[in-house]
C-alpha cells in the first residue's frame, strides 16, 4: 500500500509543482513531455519505476530543452511536498481519496479478484500473494509521516538502474555534462554499492566520450 501511494502521490506534484494543474502546465511548457512513476512487484522484489518522456530536441527550436527535461525530473523525483517532515496534508488527502476508490473498484474486477485469490491460495505466506493496493485497513495506517520515511528509504536504500533511450546516432547527444550533473544529483544519497549501472542507449556511461 505504501509504495502504491508513494507511487502516487509522486506521479502529482513536487514542491515546485504542489498541484496536479501546476505539472501538467509545466509539461506542456516542455512540449508535451510526460512523467510519471509507478510501482508493481517483480516476483519477491519491489520495481518502482520512474519515466519521463520527451520530444527529439533535434525536432525543436529550443537549445535550453533538454537541460529542462532533466531539470524537471530531478524537481519531480528528489524534491516532493514536504512540510516538516512529511507530505503536505492536502496532496496526502487528495491521493488517499484515489486510493480508497481504487480499492473500492478492485472489489468489483473479477479478473483480478482470481489472480489473487490464485496467489493466496497457492502460498497465502507469499510476498506474491499481497496485493500492492493493498486493503483500506492498510491504507488507514499511513500518515503523511510515516509515507515520508518509506520515501526516505526508497530514495536511499534501493538498488539504482538508470536508462537513458533515444534516437540519436551518439550517446553524447543524449547526455550532455550538464545532463550528467542532473544525473549525480539525482543519484546523490544513495548509497554507492546501490548504484548499478547508468545506460545510455544500452552503452555503460563509462563507455561515454565528452
Amino acid at each position: 500500500s505504501k509504495y502504491t501511494f508513494l507511487s502516487y502521490i509522486l506521479s502529482e506534484c513536487s514542491k515546485k509543482y504542489p498541484s496536479k494543474r501546476m505539472m501538467a502546465i509545466e509539461s506542456e511548457d516542455l512540449y508535451q513531455t510526460s512523467y510519471s512513476a509507478h510501482a508493481n512487484r517483480v516476483g519477491n522484489y519491489l520495481n518502482f519505476t520512474f519515466s519521463i518522456e520527451g520530444t527529439n530536441p533535434k525536432l525543436l527550436e529550443d537549445e535550453k530543452y533538454m537541460d529542462d527535461v532533466y531539470n524537471f525530473f530531478y524537481e519531480m523525483i528528489k524534491n516532493p511536498n514536504i512540510d516538516n517532515h512529511s507530505f503536505v496534508k492536502k496532496n496526502f488527502d487528495i491521493i488517499k481519496n484515489y486510493m480508497e476508490i481504487d480499492i473500492e473498484s478492485a472489489k468489483e474486477n473479477p479478473k483480478k479478484l482470481a489472480f489473487d485469490g490464485a496467489m493466496k491460495f497457492m502460498d497465502d505466506a507469499s510476498i506474491s500473494a499481497s496485493d500492492m493496493l493493498g486493503t483500506q485497513e492498510l491504507l488507514n495506517k499511513i500518515n503523511p509521516k510515516n509515507l515520508y520515511e518509506t520515501y526516505l528509504d526508497l530514495i536511499n536504500n534501493s538498488h539504482l538502474e538508470l536508462f537513458i533511450i533515444g534516437k540519436f546516432e551518439k550517446s553524447e547527444e543524449l547526455l550532455s555534462k550538464k545532463n550528467l550533473d542532473v544525473i549525480k544529483k539525482i543519484t546523490n544519497g544513495v548509497k554507492e554499492e546501490n548504484i548499478n549501472d547508468l545506460y545510455v542507449n544500452n552503452i555503460e556511461v563509462d563507455e561515454v566520450k565528452y
